[in-house]
């Protein structure tokens, strides 16, 4: 995992400085975004504003990129409880764009891409077990004594957070379950041994393809960006795939599908994908085509 401090000070909560109740965190509780997308910026845009006190202290991408948006020994918005806002620090994991939300609020979905969504999901499932083996080495927590590690869900069943279904309403399609979450953690914390090298990326590498290219990985890319991995690391792998052309210009059309319900002519892709994505986002957000649908 790569963490980056991302820090919401606009943010109504990040202001106002309040510490955990005990002094620390007494657990973790985990999230998962709600929604299909898988950028983690999108939502610290939205909660870095004067107008919003929804505060969790990190987001997870399948690629490996961890957002922190609060420190992580400050108080929280997360669980919609005063409970678990003051004594839980909250992770959201994001979700993949290959599934589909039936009838929005509810928690009902279904698989747009199978193959992809399963990528996304295991991967983002592999650095929540990472981070949270980090952070409970960080405050001295055991995973595996009851309610130190807990979803959104569990925590509602507890009476300390509010009625949502994550993160089981994600994990259950996949075979995931919070159990054997909490026994990854333990697992993290007191490894058997060290992981051979060189390392398999493969899997890690087949989701940046997913994610950035719309496409699967072939042969070659696998070798070649496996290789480059183990040599300089996942920032250059994570660059080059999604800095790439192909890269830039799958985002482009993802956007315009994302927000405008349509796919982008060739124009407009050749028009944006060299900008920055904030500007392709303002760009597009600020057009008044989206503002006539929205």
């Amino acid at each position: 995992m790569k963490i980056i401090e991302s820090f919401i000070t606009n943010n109504r909560r990040y202001k106002a400085n309040v510490k955990f109740a005990a002094g620390k965190p007494i657990g973790l509780m985990l999230h998962s975004v709600g929604c299909a997308q898988s950028d983690a910026s999108v939502f610290i845009k939205n909660n870095d504003t004067a107008a919003s006190d929804v505060a969790v202290h990190a987001y997870i991408q399948p690629d490996g990129v961890i957002y922190q948006c609060l420190p992580w020994d400050r108080a929280g918005w997360h669980g919609g409880h005063k409970f678990s806002n003051n004594n839980y620090i909250g992770v959201e994991m994001t979700e993949p764009r290959s599934i589909r939300y039936v009838n929005p609020p509810s928690a009902e979905w279904v698989f747009v891409d199978e193959k992809a969504a399963r990528l996304h999901i295991e991967a983002t499932y592999h650095y929540a077990v990472e981070l949270f083996a980090y952070l409970c080495k960080m405050f001295d927590l055991d995973p595996l004594k009851d309610g130190v590690i807990i979803s959104h869900s569990e925590g509602n069943k507890r009476g300390i957070a509010t009625a949502h279904a994550d993160v089981e309403h994600i994990w259950n399609k996949v075979g995931l379950t919070m159990d054997q979450f909490r026994k990854d953690v333990d697992a993290a914390m007191h490894p058997a041994e060290p992981e051979p090298t060189p390392k398999d990326y493969s899997n890690q590498i087949k989701i940046l393809y997913a994610e950035f290219l719309g496409r699967a990985a072939d042969a070659d890319g696998l070798k070649h960006w496996n290789e480059i991995w183990n040599k300089n690391g996942f920032q250059k792998v994570y660059n080059g795939i999604s800095g790439s052309k192909e890269g830039k210009k799958h985002y482009v059309r993802g956007m315009y599908r994302d927000f405008l319900g349509r796919e982008a002519n060739t124009s407009e892709v050749n028009a944006w994908y060299e900008k920055s994505r904030i500007d392709i986002y303002n760009g597009i957000t600020g057009s008044a085509e989206y503002k006539k649908k929205h």
